[in-house]
């Protein structure tokens, strides 16, 4: 059995930049950006409300203070005021658009915790907990050695593309072996499964994997998602 365990650098390294590499990221910039600046005009635009409007407090005033000039504080305190009154909208939406197009490009990567990728004598087994589950959750995909049909390596994207059939099983409790479910699944027949290589000693792995399965490893270089 041949156990990898993740490597912490790789892992981070990959969590800061592999998303920026998904086509939908760069495809979607001009919807980013649009909404970027359509939260910079709001704000110019609160501010120069601030500017001409800085009375918004008088209503906190004595009656003989209304008359006085505006102060410093008064300016500033009615940009803060009309900026966080006007933008707090326009701000979720693009907080909001950019982490659901984040989570959708960065894949497995960061979603999936624990990562443990275990070679045994008769499958390849991929461990993992799932982010905002239980601590004592984790998930399993297994490809048996003769249900793996082709092993692509994409090196734009740092990934292997598994094609095969799949034994998958979500446990409870990994630790006491209580198992919630467990199915078999051919989804990954046509549609690729993306293992991410956050781990040490790929050239081990793939000497390992090609004689296991008497594949040979298909070498890409392209963006694919």
């Amino acid at each position: 059995m041949e156990q990898y365990n993740i490597n912490k650098e790789r892992y981070e390294w990959m969590k800061k930049n592999i998303y920026k590499r998904h086509p939908k990221w760069k495809k979607r910039a001009w919807v980013r950006y649009l909404l970027y600046g359509f939260n910079i005009l709001v704000i110019g635009m609160a501010i120069n409300l601030a500017y001409q409007h800085p009375g918004f407090l008088d209503i906190y005033r004595q009656p003989n203070e209304i008359t006085r000039a505006y102060t410093l504080t008064d300016y500033l305190a009615s940009g803060i005021f009309y900026i966080l009154a006007f933008n707090i909208f326009p701000t979720a939406v693009a907080l909001s658009y950019r982490a659901l197009l984040y989570n959708t490009c960065r894949g497995s990567v960061g979603s999936h915790r624990n990562n443990v990728l275990i070679l045994t004598e008769t499958s390849l087994c991929d461990i993992y907990h799932i982010a905002g589950r239980d601590v004592q959750t984790m998930n399993e995909t297994q490809f048996p050695y003769g249900e793996l049909k082709r092993i692509v390596w994409n090196e734009y994207n740092q990934r292997f593309e598994l094609y095969g059939a799949t034994i998958d099983t979500d446990y409870l409790d990994f630790e006491k072996d209580k198992v919630e479910s467990k199915r078999k699944s051919k989804s990954n027949l046509t549609t690729p499964y993306h293992l991410y290589w956050i781990f040490d000693d790929r050239d081990k792995f793939m000497e390992s994997i090609e004689a296991k399965t008497k594949l040979k490893i298909e070498m890409v270089n392209y963006q694919s998602e």
